[in-house]
């Protein structure tokens, strides 16, 4: 991983034990490569490609993924914090274990993602467009959807809690308990009032 450097090719490698700081990734290809552990802090990974890669016990610190594309990639027990990846593509992209906190997807593409057993906090989705995305077991709080486009995304199964865009979960598919949850917000953005019949 010390080769990382702009527009270079790693492929069918493993790199484990690493600790970057600030590397300067921009338009690198990672094809068919192992990572992890390990940790990169800040740097700069805009529009690099990652593909048929592994990632386990990744630490990403406020690096720049912006972007950048994902395909048939799967991370396990890796933390992305204050990571920007706005306007990123991830396809067949897994990830198992792993807390998001802080993470920019502002305008990415989304299709056939699964965030399983994740811990989510502060996920800013807005503009974004998720197609066929399923969250089992995850925990998400503060989500952003706002201007975001919902098509078969599986909210069943997970803790779900949404801070902005409740207009937007159109196309999105939730189970009986996240449709009592969400009932006060639904009421209040429809403008119900809901009182009991003894209340003026």
């Amino acid at each position: 991983m010390a080769i990382l450097g702009p527009d270079v090719l790693l492929e069918g490698e493993d790199h484990e034990g690493f600790a970057l700081d600030d590397p300067d990734g921009a338009g690198a290809r990672l094809v068919e490569c192992r990572f992890g552990p390990g940790t990169i802090t800040a740097g700069n990974l805009s529009a690099s490609v990652w593909r048929g890669t592994r990632l386990a016990a990744v630490r990403l610190a406020g690096t720049g993924l912006v972007r950048s594309q994902w395909t048939d990639v799967e991370l396990s027990g890796c933390a992305l914090s204050g990571c920007d990846l706005s306007g990123a593509r991830l396809r067949r992209v897994r990830f198992t274990d792993c807390v998001l906190d802080s993470v920019n997807l502002r305008a990415a593409v989304l299709r056939e993602v699964v965030l399983a057993d994740c811990r989510v906090r502060d996920l800013d989705l807005g503009s974004a467009r998720l197609d066929d995305v399923r969250w089992p077991g995850s925990r998400v709080e503060r989500l952003d959807l706002s201007f975001a486009q919902l098509s078969g995304v599986d909210l069943r199964g997970a803790s779900v809690d949404l801070a902005r865009g409740l207009d937007r979960l159109r196309g999105a598919i939730i189970d009986h308990g996240q449709l009592i949850d969400l009932a006060p917000a639904l009421a209040a953005h429809l403008g119900l009032s809901v009182r009991a019949r003894d209340e003026g």
